[in-house]
């Protein structure tokens, strides 16, 4: 994978494990974040994603892969912003987020992308 350019990186902070889990994307293979933005990405656009969790006192960085685009003045009142999937070589934003929402396993809570 390519370095990402400064213009393709991204800012998003989890305050609540129920922003996590709406934000969460585990359908996607290694997982994957839903990042509001308003920025035009295309799906395959490498991307740096600077990650805050909950409890986190800074956040971490999280190469991926952009796999998904809800467009500005989509329906259901959905948040623009693009979907990132993790980076085949770095496993430790999934296993973060997955400890995170374990109370949330089988949960039929809307999220922002399903």
């Amino acid at each position: 994978m390519k370095t990402p350019s400064s213009h393709s990186i991204l800012s998003v902070h989890m305050p609540t494990d129920d922003v996590l889990h709406a934000a969460y994307m585990p359908f996607i293979k290694r997982g994957a974040i839903f990042v509001p933005s308003e920025a035009s990405h295309g799906l395959g656009d490498e991307v740096l994603v600077m990650l805050q969790l909950p409890d986190d006192a800074a956040p971490f960085p999280v190469a991926g892969t952009v796999v998904w685009i809800t467009p500005p003045g989509a329906g259901d009142g959905r948040a623009a912003g693009v979907g990132v999937q993790f980076d085949a070589r770095d496993d430790n934003a999934r296993r973060r987020i997955e400890a995170c929402l374990a109370r949330f396993a089988g949960s039929e809570r809307p999220t922002q992308t399903l």
